[in-house]
């Protein structure tokens, strides 16, 4: 009885320390002990055995020192009386943890404290020291097995009360590990406003970061780390995955977000509740951390000018309003308008015409002006989506740029974005060769060549006063900025790569002007452009012609100017003079605009002369297999096809959709080169 009660008194001396089981220091382990007797006790005790309870507490200053307090109880049998040899043991000391692996640890301590001894019906005590040594193996955080080996001594003299070896197996369990689920410290967090109208850019792009740091007291694994923002995300988006940080390590990483549309509908500046979780494996064990931070979202027409493409996002081609709009303007210029240099610039004429048509007018919104807001990368300006510009009839440059660039692009017609100090405009491209439009505009210097393509520069603010105006001046503000270097290029189709569009609605029905006020403004205008580039060169030609008696070259050549501006009346009568003296380019012409008139049949024979009197013409082999396929002669198309590869395969290539059949490649192809035409000079 005195011996259980010497054991309980011990281990109510200790259980109180329990209660700060909460920090992550502390660990409780029993450890169950065979004892082999050794020393001058050898002879008299046979093989004993007991267990202790064992509290550890790891400093917070060293993790891998520890203080250690325990009691326990051991027994061995005297082999001659047979009786029992009971020893209860208080104890405590220091010792070290040394990590080998994120699950395995060895320890080394060493103990003092005092030993009471039950032996034939007395007791007594005498100081007690010790020394032991252990592996231990994580099954989970808050729970490990060990083995290991003790060195017990109950001091006496002459000779030692007890001295013995306990090989023991223990079983440790870490209160404060268990309950504290996750040791994930937040160094920082940073989220940056969120602009609505590039909510799918954050998907790829980071909207923020967090910086972390592991605390717990081994590496973590298989980490985690997701972002979510309630009402604006359908669902947490991963942000990263790392596949381990070391104890202490520190990380930061980056942070990404989907947004749903519901972030289009921001009117006004708005704030959400953000969660960043991170999941993780400890020891075998799945861990979470969470911590909650505010996010900032700008209403939906917000955008900062530190990347110019920004804008691009805004270029909504595929709105209703938009599509209405523009295909009504492009369906008038393809049914009634006549062609001017190619069906691109007659659509872009036609657009901006039209734009003037609808009321637009050039307004400048002192609290949100390109020209200020431009020279600090970061201020936050208002840009319109073009529905919104369409509907209330007035913008800046910037929304006039975004709102043309947005209606000929939902044509197919690509357009970009210039930029220069203070200010910003656009351009847009025609389907045309670089060497085709040297050779048909009087003035070049007012395109622009880039990367083999050609583009017309358009100054947007001057929508009320007609695209030649607003050409001329876009062309000169070009000009002027490239040869100083402070002019850039901004394509939209690739700044949308990164900046794609939204699908943001408009702010109403959008009113479109009428078909034939649209043809008149569209007509009067073309006329305009037409007398400016070709009445000097006409005059020139038609005295060439005079002079030479009618030569079929100068007679073509006077064909040709008319043809390129869309004359093609005119044109055919020169082409079918110099044709009847068998001239071969003005034949291939004549074929061109037939061509062009939708005379397939007709515009083949002229193709077929021409080959009986030159077999190996390369634009005659093309023109008579453009005109076999829209006449649907597939069979004819691939044999006419064939022959052109061998003859000029540079030319065949840009006219590939003809050795496709009938495929939607094909008729894709067909319907972007229909308006093209290889003049022959």
């Amino acid at each position: 009885m005195k011996k259980v009660l010497f054991f309980l008194i011990a281990v109510f001396i200790i259980i109180p320390l329990v209660n700060i089981g909460a920090q992550e220091g502390l660990s409780i382990a029993i450890v169950p002990q065979a004892l082999i007797p050794i020393g001058s006790m050898s002879g008299d005790f046979g093989f004993g055995g007991g267990a202790e309870l064992n509290i550890d507490y790891r400093m917070p200053f060293a993790q891998w020192l520890f203080a250690r307090a325990g009691a326990g109880y051991f027994s061995s049998k005297n082999a001659i009386t047979l009786e029992n040899l009971s020893l209860i043991p208080i104890f405590a000391g220091i010792g070290a943890v040394l990590p080998a692996q994120s699950r395995l640890s060895a320890t080394l301590a060493i103990e003092a404290g005092y030993g009471t001894g039950l032996y034939s019906g007395e007791s007594g005590g005498s100081l007690y020291y010790r020394g032991d040594a252990g592996i231990q193996f994580a099954v989970n955080p808050a729970f490990a097995l060990g083995l290991g080996v003790t060195y017990h001594v109950v001091s006496s003299k002459p000779n030692p009360l007890y001295q013995g070896i306990g090989f023991g197996l223990s079983l440790t369990y870490s209160p404060g590990r268990a309950a504290n689920r996750s040791k994930i410290e937040y160094q920082n967090i940073q989220l940056d406003p969120v602009f609505p109208v590039f909510y799918k850019y954050y998907d790829e792009s980071p909207i923020g970061a967090v910086s972390i740091s592991n605390e717990e007291s081994g590496k973590i694994e298989d980490i985690r780390i997701s972002f979510y923002a309630k009402r604006y995300m359908d669902e947490p988006k991963f942000s990263a995955v790392i596949p381990e940080m070391k104890k202490g390590e520190s990380k930061t990483i980056p942070l990404f977000a989907l947004f749903n549309s519901d972030v289009l509908d921001i009117t006004e500046s708005d704030k959400a509740a953000a969660r960043i979780t991170i999941d993780y494996s400890y020891q075998g064990e799945d861990r979470r951390s969470e911590t909650q931070a505010t996010l900032e979202l700008f209403h939906r027409n917000a955008i900062t000018w530190d990347d110019d493409r920004k804008a691009a996002a805004f270029v909504t081609a595929n709105d209703p309003d938009v599509i209405r709009f523009s295909n009504a303007i492009a369906g008038t210029v393809r049914e009634d308008g006549g062609r001017t240099v190619n069906l691109d610039f007659s659509i872009g004429m036609a657009m901006f015409q039209a734009l003037g048509l609808q009321g637009l007018n050039y307004v400048i919104d002192p609290s949100s002006s390109y020209a200020e807001l431009s020279q600090n990368k970061f201020a936050v300006d208002y840009l319109k989506y073009p529905g919104e510009t369409l509907y209330y009839g007035a913008g800046d440059c910037d929304d006039l740029s975004t709102c043309y660039n947005a209606l000929l692009s939902s044509v197919g017609i690509e357009t970009a974005y210039i930029t220069i100090p203070g200010h910003i405009f656009m351009a847009f491209a025609l389907n045309l060769e670089v060497e085709e439009a040297k050779k048909t505009f009087l003035n070049p210097d007012n395109l622009i060549f880039r990367d083999g393509r050609v583009w017309v520069p358009i100054e947007t603010t001057m929508v009320s006063e007609g695209f030649l105006d607003a050409w001329i001046m876009g062309a000169k503000q070009w000009r002027d900025n490239d040869e100083m270097g402070r002019a850039d290029f901004w394509p939209v189709r690739e700044s949308q790569d990164v900046y794609a569009p939204v699908g943001a609605s408009s702010a109403g029905e959008v009113d479109i002007p009428s078909p034939s006020a649209i043809l008149d403004s569209f007509i009067s205008e073309n006329r305009r452009f037409i007398k400016m580039e070709i009445d000097d060169r006409e005059t020139k030609l038609k005295a060439a012609v005079v002079s030479s008696v009618g030569a079929p070259r100068d007679v073509n050549r006077l064909g040709l100017l008319y043809a390129r501006y869309g004359l093609y009346p005119e044109a055919q009568i020169q082409f079918e003079k110099a044709a009847e003296r068998n001239s071969i380019p003005a034949i291939v012409n004549l074929g061109n605009i037939l061509y062009l008139s939708g005379d397939y049949r007709k515009a083949a024979d002229s193709y077929q002369r021409v080959l009986k009197l030159s077999p190996n013409s390369s634009r005659a082999l093309l023109g008579l297999a453009k005109s076999q396929y829209e006449m649907e002669n597939l069979g004819k198309v691939k044999e006419i096809y064939t022959q052109l590869k061998d003859i000029n395969p540079e030319l065949a290539q840009k006219y590939a959709y003809l050795g496709s059949g009938d495929t939607g490649t094909a008729r894709a192809g067909a319907l972007n080169y229909r308006e093209v035409a290889e003049w022959k000079d």
